[in-house]
């Protein structure tokens, strides 16, 4: 089986007319026409901002063109949709600026996912690909200089590593057509050379025609056949260079992609015994659980009968009582945002001590002690023990989504600061600025977000607990809906929980909005 095929005589690629416009009437890419030859590279010449990107991302329409055609051996890409999209991206390989590696996968997970257009999805998830995709995938690691490191995250490589194995995910597609996104501007300038030369030969060895984004003239004239200009026009010429200098291909693929005794021998994935194991004893004890809680086929079919008539009590809703209704609605939506923001204050100063890679142990245990103690009880227990303490009403409810808040957004918060840039950090603290600046300036900013999304999730979260905890006096609608119950009211109840569901729906929209402006 041989790894290359035989091109068809014409242009690989045709583009004509391309526009891609941002902004309406301010066009990055203006008709730009370009035809690809079925071999060899073609390089994109010009300085950042000037559609380089852009165009590359055009034409595999992970940027959707404003006008014009993208034809790939007699198939035009702009029209497609869904699945004939998917099936046209199959023949597109693609090489990123910055890696584009999914970092907790390993390597081969990293090479083999260039096969995910052509497999099942069971057979994805389980790792179960043709054995002819796992031999084709070790050949390409041996190609690009990785064998060793099949197995290890990626995230363990360094830059250049990264790209090989990018370049070994991209040829792993057997695309029809490659498309090279300044793959060198993030390396260093030896490796640099030594990508782009793997790349030359590796796309020779199975005559794939390669596009190639690059800002460097000199790099760029020691190997394609042809090359265009990106002016800051934003406009391409084609600009014929001759028979420019290109190293001979070397056969990678000597007697084709034939599987080998060594390759036949070698694993892609190690099997994950402890995993499995736990696996089999969770699926034991769940059986084993569910017989000894009487949970029975019976019991289930028997409490969907007794369901459907509850349902049927509480169909229609009665809406007379609205002023009771309103009133514990309000009580409730009081409860959540006082319990929400006096939560966040106390949250953020918590968070930022609890973060161990900004504060010193004996201040980081103490205080992940405290929000681990708030996140323990739950929070109906805590409004038992509040209203036990300091009576009923609406001050132990808010007392105790109070509790819940900081045991969720102090903790969540300290990990998001534990997994900030130390760089940006060391760079404020070399001006000589003090603690305080440093968090404003160089660790806030890289929280900022998640800490918004925290906070807005903890608002959503105490406007539904807070109709709960009513149900034990500590204030808000709850009360009334257990009154309700108790009465055996349910068109009343109906009415309650429509309002309650119709509250939160209200939050819900509220809160996409602030995402939306703060984004």
């Amino acid at each position: 089986m041989s790894a290359s095929f035989a091109p068809p005589a014409g242009p690989a690629l045709q583009i004509r007319g391309l526009v891609k416009e941002y902004t309406a009437g301010q066009p990055v890419l203006k008709g730009i026409d370009l035809a690809v030859g079925s071999e060899g590279i073609t390089a994109i010449i010009g300085p950042s901002g000037t559609g380089k990107s852009t165009l590359i991302r055009c034409i595999n329409r992970l940027v959707e063109p404003t006008r014009g055609s993208v034809t790939l051996r007699g198939t035009e890409l702009t029209g497609l949709r869904g699945a004939q999209l998917r099936l046209a991206r199959r023949r597109i390989g693609m090489v990123f600026q910055e890696y584009n590696l999914v970092e907790r996968l390993t390597v081969m997970e990293n090479v083999l996912s260039g096969r995910l257009g052509y497999v099942s999805f069971w057979r994805a998830w389980l790792r179960r690909y043709p054995r002819e995709d796992i031999d084709r995938a070790f050949a390409l690691l041996d190609a690009v200089g990785l064998p060793e490191h099949a197995t290890r995250r990626a995230d363990a490589l360094s830059g250049g590593q990264r790209q090989r194995v990018g370049i070994a995910r991209a040829l792993m597609q057997r695309p029809e057509i490659l498309l090279a996104d300044e793959p060198t501007s993030s390396l260093d300038p030896r490796t640099a050379i030594e990508v782009l030369e793997l790349l030359t030969r590796l796309t020779a060895a199975e005559n794939v025609p390669v596009i190639i984004n690059i800002h460097n003239v000199e790099l760029a004239k020691r190997y394609p056949a042809a090359s265009s200009a990106c002016r800051r026009q934003r406009d391409l010429r084609r600009a014929s260079r001759g028979s420019a200098h290109r190293p001979p291909a070397r056969h990678l693929w000597r007697g084709g992609l034939a599987v080998s005794a060594s390759l036949a021998a070698r694993r892609a994935f190690a099997p994950n015994w402890p995993l499995r194991l736990a696996l089999l004893a969770l699926a034991a004890y769940a059986i084993w659980a569910s017989t000894t809680l009487g949970l029975t086929w019976d019991r289930v079919s028997h409490g969907l009968g007794e369901g459907g008539r509850l349902l049927g009590r509480m169909v229609p809703p009665n809406f007379e009582r609205w002023n009771l209704l309103l009133e514990g609605l309000l009580e409730s939506l009081q409860i959540a945002v006082l319990a929400s923001a006096l939560g966040i204050l106390i949250s953020l100063p918590l968070g930022l001590l609890a973060a161990r890679n900004l504060s010193p142990w004996w201040i980081s245990g103490p205080v992940r002690a405290v929000i681990a103690v708030c996140r323990s009880l739950h929070y109906v227990i805590v409004a038992i023990l509040f209203v036990k303490a300091i009576g009923f009403g609406a001050l132990a409810g808010t007392a105790a989504l109070v509790v819940a808040s900081i045991g969720f957004i102090a903790k969540l918060f300290a990990e998001a600061v534990e997994e900030i840039s130390m760089k940006q950090v060391e760079a404020i603290r070399a001006t000589g600025a003090g603690p305080m600046k440093v968090m404003s300036y160089a660790v806030l900013p890289q929280v900022a977000s998640r800490f918004i999304g925290f906070c807005l999730y903890q608002i959503d979260s105490n406007l539904r607990n807070s109709t709960l905890v009513g149900i034990v006096g500590a204030g808000g609608i709850g009360g009334t809906l257990f009154a309700a119950f108790k009465r055996f009211d349910y068109d009343f109840c109906c009415a309650i929980l429509l309002s309650i569901i119709a509250l939160i729906f209200l939050a819900e929209l509220v809160s996409g909005r602030v995402r939306a402006a703060l984004r």
